[in-house]
């Protein structure tokens, strides 16, 4: 007998002995089944008459389920107590809501179904899960889509897609355009498409209003927000909307409990808050200002920075108006703030003069007897860097000229007065006056000098003042 085959024992009479293996004749025959009657391998099924039939071999198929048919007549599993549901993807849940809503047939996804067709439309479509007429012959034009008429779908053909009811060429975002406010684009599934833009969304995605549409072209061209800035961070309803810089959308925070929205900021209600800045009698600032907990208050004096200063008796920080409100090494700038006072530029302005009649011997300044011709010279460090004009034949000159020197804080300023003859070499020195505290008198205000030396009539009107 070849390996694997059946072995089938056939009664050859009625009535007599049989065995099974070798022996006497009119004994029982031992038949290869699979070789000689040509049977498949398949499960002997005994009736009750004693007769001996064949049926083929079922294999339950449960492979991934835990309940529900096998396939073969009996069960791949009952569900526990503690999810006693088999739904129809063959596991067990607890509950199973039945998922009909636009069906009238098929499936409910929880073994059940979610209608039977009538016989006048007996058929359930298998997309639409509608039931349709047997006799109902679908309708596709050429290069239509959409409903076929009898419950199902026309479909484009490969390359071409749906746009309602025509099958055309899928577009690219380089379609896109703008009709006003409407921004007409191309979707994901290659068909135009086209949407209002509006302040709602824009707003509803965090940023301030709808801008534009199509400031860009081709896949850029796009429905525009205008982005936020910090004038529009504000408090509504204790909600606290602040501006994201890098993203330009406003950011809300509901102030929880306990807490109020100020300065587009959630902080703690404030009580006995100042109103204003006031300066004290050492020149600083007592300021009122917001602190940590969002509150206006008196903090400690402090000095003003900046380059301001603070005066008594003013209400803050405010630009200088005289270098006698800066510090000791500080002058006021012409920009109203205080600076440093050495290297700086400062304007020396030569006013007028009161010359005396005779020299310092008693002598006329004029060989004739006559008024002196005087100009200034402006030195630094014994050095001429700025002469005047000579008015001539004056006691009362007037120049009213101005000279910008810098000046360093060890720098001798001197403005020496000279009555001018023929040459400069003959010219007579008249009288001066040096400075070597020039930045005192600059932050004194003082521009007049005189009697420029003992027993002299003689007097300078002058101003320096930093630039």
């Amino acid at each position: 007998m070849k390996s694997g085959s059946v072995c089938v024992v056939l009664s050859m009479c009625v009535g007599c002995a049989s065995s099974v293996g070798g022996g006497g004749g009119g004994g029982a025959m031992a038949v290869d089944a699979t070789e000689d009657l040509g049977f498949t391998a398949a499960t002997k099924d005994t009736a009750s008459t004693g007769s001996d039939t064949f049926t083929d071999a079922c294999t339950p198929a449960c492979n991934g389920k835990e309940c529900g048919n096998d396939g073969c007549g009996g069960t791949c599993g009952a569900c526990p107590a503690a999810a006693p549901t088999c739904s129809a993807a063959a596991k067990c849940v607890t509950s199973c809501a039945p998922a009909c809503s636009g069906k009238e047939c098929g499936d409910d996804g929880c073994g059940g179904t979610c209608g039977t067709c009538p016989d006048a439309a007996a058929i359930c479509d298998p997309g639409t899960f509608k039931c349709k007429s047997t006799t109902c012959k679908p309708s596709c034009a050429a290069n239509s889509c959409g409903n076929d008429g009898c419950g199902g779908t026309c479909k484009c053909a490969s390359g071409s897609v749906c746009a309602g009811t025509t099958c055309v060429a899928p577009c690219s975002p380089a379609d896109n355009f703008c009709d006003g406010t409407t921004l007409h684009f191309c979707d994901a599934s290659g068909a135009m498409g086209a949407k209002l833009c509006s302040d709602a969304d824009c707003k509803a995605a965090g940023f301030v209003a709808f801008s534009q549409c199509g400031a860009n072209t081709g896949q850029n061209k796009t429905c525009l927000c205008e982005a936020c800035t910090a004038a529009d961070e504000k408090c509504a309803a204790n909600t606290a909307y602040t501006c994201d810089a890098v993203t330009g959308k406003l950011t809300a925070q509901a102030c929880g409990a306990g807490m109020q929205c100020k300065n587009a900021a959630c902080v703690k209600p404030c009580t006995d808050e100042c109103t204003q800045d006031a300066c004290n009698a050492g020149g600083q600032v007592v300021a009122c200002q917001v602190g940590v907990d969002g509150c206006k208050k008196k903090l400690a004096p402090a000095d003003c920075i900046g380059g301001l200063v603070c005066v008594a008796g003013s209400l803050g920080c405010a630009a200088c108006t005289a270098s006698g409100q800066c510090d000791a090494q500080s002058v006021c700038g012409g920009n109203g703030k205080c600076t440093t006072a050495f290297g700086h530029t400062y304007t020396i302005k030569i006013l007028s003069g009161n010359m005396p009649l005779t020299d310092s011997t008693g002598s006329a300044w004029d060989a004739f007897g006559g008024a002196p011709d005087p100009f200034v010279n402006i030195e630094v460090n014994d050095t001429i860097v700025a002469t005047t004009t000579s008015q001539q034949d004056t006691f009362t000159p007037v120049w009213g000229e101005s000279f910008d020197v810098v000046l360093q804080q060890t720098d001798v300023l001197s403005l020496a007065v000279w009555d001018e003859d023929t040459t400069v070499a003959t010219s007579d020195y008249m009288d001066g006056v040096k400075l070597g505290s020039w930045l005192a008198w600059v932050k004194s205000g003082t521009g007049n000098s005189g009697p420029l030396y003992s027993g002299s009539t003689m007097s300078l009107s002058y101003t320096i003042k930093p630039k």
